[in-house]
């Protein structure tokens, strides 16, 4: 799909692309576990990087860091962010900002919130730190997400 989108010039717009790619790396992780074979205390289970998913999902609005999630894993911190990006194929801090930002779009299409309302749902020190981590992953700005007023 991806490729086919990117072939034809991405008809579907840059939002699009960038949102499954997102869920392509999403599976990848999920189900990463083919390859070279680790050894088991190099590599976090599927149960805990559901466990880790869920608690940053339902702590977006509060600041994380990585000593929290490693106490989840009952790691040191060094250990579950070599384990976690082993897992996952990246770093603690930017999986979470990628939940964050999720959430955010999700919000900002919804468009019930303001987006600086959104921003700190959100855990983003502000509006345009939002729209700055939305531009760069996404390629538009936040208001190109943002639902279009019904006609009359």
């Amino acid at each position: 799909m991806l490729a086919g989108e990117s072939k034809d010039g991405y008809l579907r717009g840059t939002v699009f692309w960038n949102e499954t790619a997102g869920r392509f790396i999403e599976t990848l992780a999920a189900h990463h576990t083919v390859g070279v074979k680790k050894q088991a205390s190099s590599l976090l289970n599927r149960d805990m990087l559901k466990r880790l998913r869920d608690f940053v999902v339902e702590h977006l609005d509060e600041p994380l860091d990585v000593a929290t999630l490693a106490n989840m894993a009952n790691r040191s911190q060094f250990h579950f962010s070599r384990a976690f990006a082993r897992s996952v194929g990246m770093s603690p801090y930017r999986y979470v900002v990628h939940l964050r930002l999720q959430g955010a779009v999700e919000m900002i299409r919804e468009g019930r919130f303001a987006l600086a309302e959104i921003a700190a749902k959100t855990d983003f020190a502000d509006q345009s730190h939002l729209t700055r981590w939305v531009r760069r992953v996404h390629g538009v700005s936040s208001t190109k997400l943002q639902p279009e007023p019904a006609a009359e």
